[in-house]
């Protein structure tokens, strides 16, 4: 394990994998709290989900074709940048436009799914093949560990800030 984090650009990958997987999972839980407490409404909130999900999985199978086609590492940062860029809409006063909350959550899926996929294709080229597996392994413990502080972060925005 420790050889591992000696070489700079794993150490990067699971930083920017980190902050990625953070970010990500506080929109998927903090979103939907959101919009069950501005509207009350359990179907809207599950629209909203719904959205997310089918965007994710229907727009994210051409997440593994960009990054074969793209540098890994750029796309990655485009990725990031466009993650940034895309909850911008947020900062307003969304709640009476819910069709902006779910477009931001259905592009922040798609971005996740090609993030994720042009990280784990960056994987055999900085690691040694001896390594991969012990390689893949943290990078999973990172996922889990960006669930569970994103997740944390995105309830605890929502009680904090409330929904209205």
């Amino acid at each position: 394990m420790f050889t591992l984090l000696r070489h700079r650009e794993f150490v990067l990958l699971l930083v920017a994998g980190l902050s990625s997987s953070v970010a990500s999972w506080l929109l998927l839980t903090g979103l939907p709290i959101y919009v069950f407490g501005v509207t009350g409404s359990a179907f809207i909130t599950s629209a909203v989900f719904l959205v997310e999900l089918l965007c994710g999985i229907t727009l994210g199978s051409f997440a593994g074709a960009l990054a074969d086609r793209f540098d890994r590492f750029r796309l990655m940062s485009c990725v990031a940048v466009l993650q940034a860029v895309a909850v911008i809409p947020l900062l307003g006063q969304p709640e009476h436009h819910l069709w902006i909350i779910s477009l931001v959550a259905g592009a922040q899926a798609v971005l996740t799914q090609t993030f994720d996929s042009a990280r784990n294709a960056a994987l055999p080229g900085i690691v040694e093949a001896a390594h991969l597996v012990r390689a893949n392994s943290m990078v999973a413990l990172n996922m889990s560990v960006g669930r569970l502080i994103g997740g944390s972060l995105g309830g605890f925005a929502i009680t904090r800030e409330g929904t209205r």
